[in-house]
């Protein structure tokens, strides 16, 4: 349950961010809008991750952070900000052990998940939370021509 709200405000929110948003009536993960609106209230926003090598990572993550709150406020959601859900995920990582594994040096993704879902539940305790948004932002190569 937890996993499909996550993707449905993540794609609803990708959805409010385009020109011309399409829907797709198959995919399982959308609802009703009413519905949606009626069940989820409150809203942790985690850290936005930004590509290793952007420019100015720590102005563009603010800025952004700063505009999902305010467009989810301004949608009527109560937001926990970034450093709470970021506050609860260094406690339940720190209390796993970590999530680096000490043979290879690289994050173990099994352990990446468990400490996931307790950072869910440990927020879903201490703040009734509804959802997760975890916002990416990639660089993509996109053709310019002629102003195009």
């Amino acid at each position: 349950m937890r996993t499909i709200v996550i993707l449905v405000l993540a794609g609803l929110f990708v959805a409010g961010c385009s020109t011309k948003p399409k829907v797709v009536k198959t995919d399982p993960y959308l609802i009703p809008k009413k519905e949606f609106k009626s069940t989820v209230n409150i809203v942790a926003l985690a850290p936005v991750t930004i590509v290793e090598g952007f420019p100015d990572t720590e102005i563009v993550q603010a800025q952004f952070e700063d505009m999902i709150e305010g467009r989810l406020r301004n949608y009527g959601y109560t937001v926990l900000r970034p450093d709470q859900y970021i506050t609860t995920w260094e406690r339940v990582s720190s209390q796993m052990g970590g999530v680096i594994d000490p043979e290879t040096g690289l994050r173990d993704q099994a352990k990446v998940t468990q400490a996931m879902f307790a950072t869910l539940d440990t927020l879903k305790a201490a703040f009734d939370l509804d959802a997760v948004l975890i916002p990416d932002i990639v660089v993509v190569e996109a053709e310019f021509a002629a102003g195009n």
